[in-house]
């Protein structure tokens, strides 16, 4: 086995260890769609495979970029698990996917605004859940000869984009210190 494999799965390990509290991250935000009429249950494959594919992406990003884990960096969990269950839903012509994705940048610019103080613009949000849909939506096409992913933002894009707002206003947003969805 390669030393990266090695790492790789030592990494997965300790995720794997952790992931209750990735779960509860997902719990939470499950709930946030339940409010809005998206039950899992309904989707119950769809979510379990995200959610397994979520914890893999998240030793592989650790992996190639030389990093320990350490704990569950709540923008990841959401950015990473809501796109890749959008991804799933869409992939089976389920029309949740959408607003799966529009929640997801919305709970963490809610989070972001109740923790640093930093708020965009509806105009703002309603582009970066656009560039989502752009990326994941590869059935139709734009333009003639583009794809609509040249237009998008995926998985990472989505992530740095979110803590990029809480780094530059010196807030740290933690999955041990994010507020509930109910405050």
């Amino acid at each position: 086995m390669a030393l990266s494999e090695q790492v790789r799965k030592r990494l997965y390990d300790d995720i794997k260890k952790a992931k209750s509290k990735a779960i509860r991250m997902i719990s939470e935000f499950s709930d946030i769609l339940n409010g809005h009429g998206i039950d899992l249950l309904d989707y119950h494959k769809d979510h379990a495979g995200a959610l397994e594919e979520m914890l893999q992406f998240y030793a592989d990003f650790l992996t190639i970029n030389n990093q320990n884990f350490t704990s569950f960096d709540f923008y990841k969990v959401i950015s990473w698990y809501s796109i890749l269950l959008a991804s799933k839903l869409c992939e089976s012509n389920k029309e949740v996917w959408k607003p799966v994705i529009a929640l997801a940048i919305w709970r963490m610019l809610d989070v972001t605004e109740k923790k640093c103080g930093k708020k965009i613009s509806k105009i703002e949000e309603k582009k970066i859940v656009r560039m989502v849909i752009l990326e994941i939506d590869t059935k139709k096409q734009v333009l003639n000869d583009r794809k609509n992913s040249d237009f998008g933002i995926g998985k990472n894009g989505l992530y740095m984009l979110m803590r990029m707002l809480t780094v530059t206003q010196d807030c740290d947003v933690i999955a041990s210190k994010t507020p509930s969805h109910k405050q």
